[in-house]
């Protein structure tokens, strides 16, 4: 019984332990990085600044759900200074996390899975990348492929992704190829399997994939 319940400690206790290395990784890498790192560029100031004051003539612009994203972490803070650095923190170390989740989802070691995290973490890929809405990017990406993985049904996770891509292309507007591509391919697949089939469900998923590809490519 005591080996039972010491097995149980250390299956809980060493992903909490590789957690805290992550969130120290993290507290090192953006320790006074205000005195380190300049306010950078137009490009971020311009999201920075409409997301502070997101209007909801804003829906369905390119770059939208950052700038949500954005007003999200104004309700931390509205000085647009301590914003920009508070918003780079927080993707800083989120996408390090994510990798993380994302391999543990993968069945792979908690010790691997940390590992690779802190490499991500610590790579001029994160470090560096510029703009930011690249990290938050990113982030859309691996959180989108985790609930994949955290969901059984098939036709859920079919709809993660599609919302997952929804949310990509009113975040940045190339991905709209990656949609369209996702689009074409899915429908293709759809209705193979529904003449091999004959399931009427299938024509759903085939009428909402066309109809919400053509509503998102129509308010862009």
């Amino acid at each position: 019984m005591n080996k039972i319940k010491n097995s149980k400690w250390i299956s809980l206790a060493c992903p909490l332990f590789y957690l805290l290395v992550l969130a120290l990784v993290c507290l090192k890498l953006s320790y006074a990085i205000s005195t380190g790192m300049d306010i950078q560029f137009y490009d971020e100031s311009v999201y920075l600044e409409q997301g502070n004051q997101f209007q909801a003539n804003y829906i369905f612009r390119d770059g939208f759900v950052y700038l949500a994203w954005y007003k999200l972490l104004s309700f931390f803070t509205n000085d647009t200074v301590t914003l920009y650095y508070f918003n780079y923190i927080v993707l800083l170390g989120i996408n390090g996390f994510l990798v993380y989740f994302l391999l543990r989802k993968m069945k792979q070691a908690a010790f691997i899975s940390a590992i690779a995290a802190i490499f991500f973490l610590i790579s001029t890929v994160n470090v560096t990348a510029w703009p930011f809405i690249t990290r938050f990017a990113l982030a859309l990406i691996l959180g989108t492929i985790i609930l994949i993985y955290s969901v059984k049904e098939k036709r859920n996770k079919y709809l993660i992704a599609l919302l997952g891509l929804a949310l990509l292309v009113y975040t940045r507007p190339e991905y709209i190829l990656s949609l369209i591509i996702f689009s074409l391919a899915a429908i293709i697949f759809l209705i193979n399997r529904f003449y091999k089939s004959q399931k009427p469900v299938l024509l759903i998923f085939i009428f909402l994939t066309l109809l919400s590809t053509i509503f998102i490519l129509a308010v862009k």
